[in-house]
């Protein structure tokens, strides 16, 4: 895993980032929102479940910016999550997976996914760009 850095880019908006994280190891979801805090400059407000089935209930309940999603879940696998998460509101998806199979990106991406990143090159510069496009002003319900 990558080291945390500092944000090279300004968060647009003064209002914290939402994020609503996806991912059912507890340690790889706890080191996740460390970098999206060093990544949001402390800006962000961050929310983690480890189920599909909790990430709909919670985007049924409130509205996030950004939603960071493993692909393997206890209840869902691979693209099929990514389509739920994009069918179930206006956010960006960012995936973040050890699957480093090749048409796996293109499946996701296909899906709904706004970007695919690896998870065994993660740190806060990987995630600066999402949370910023997150934070962007422009940024309504066409952002997927």
């Amino acid at each position: 895993m990558g080291r945390l850095r500092t944000s090279r880019y300004a968060v647009m908006s003064s209002a914290a980032i939402r994020v609503l994280l996806l991912e059912d190891d507890p340690h790889y979801a706890e080191l996740a929102q460390r970098y999206l805090q060093a990544a949001a400059r402390g800006g962000a407000s961050i929310e983690c479940v480890g189920t599909l089935a909790g990430a709909l209930e919670r985007i049924a309940r409130g509205s996030f910016d950004l939603v960071v999603a493993d692909l393997d879940l206890p209840d869902s696998r691979g693209a099929a999550t990514v389509e739920a998460l994009a069918a179930s509101g206006h956010h960006l998806v960012i995936v973040l997976t050890g699957n480093r199979e090749p048409a796996l990106r293109e499946r996701v991406m296909r899906a709904g996914a706004y970007d695919f990143l690896a998870k065994d090159r993660l740190d806060d510069a990987a995630l600066e760009r999402a949370v910023w496009l997150a934070a962007g002003e422009g940024s309504g319900p066409a952002r997927r």
